[in-house]
């Protein structure tokens, strides 16, 4: 199944990735090693994680050990992702991207 993620998520999990190599270069590989873990998941099985709030066209994924989900949206091309969400942001900031 295709993958595309949305630039700003991009933006997102690099800043992520930026802010844990300053602190510690092998936080950092484990942080990006869990989002590719993350999003194979999401690419192999897009239906098992949890709709995000019941919402009936997002789902999110946790990451494991860091404080970030994978939003994204099973569409009939494939799957989109669009966020990197921090815990601690605002609930669906995310949502006008498409």
């Amino acid at each position: 199944m295709t993958l595309s993620i949305h630039r700003e998520a991009l933006s997102e999990v690099d800043a992520a990735a930026r802010w844990y190599f300053e602190r510690s270069p092998l936080v950092a590989d484990a942080f990006l090693e869990e989002v590719d873990a993350a999003l194979a998941a999401i690419r192999r099985w897009p239906e098992v994680a949890p709709r995000w709030r019941g919402h009936p066209m997002f789902r999110s994924r946790l990451l494991r050990g860091f404080p970030f989900a994978v939003v994204y949206r099973p569409t009939t091309r494939g799957i989109r992702v669009l966020a990197f969400a921090h815990a601690s942001r605002q609930p669906g900031y995310w949502r006008g991207r498409r």
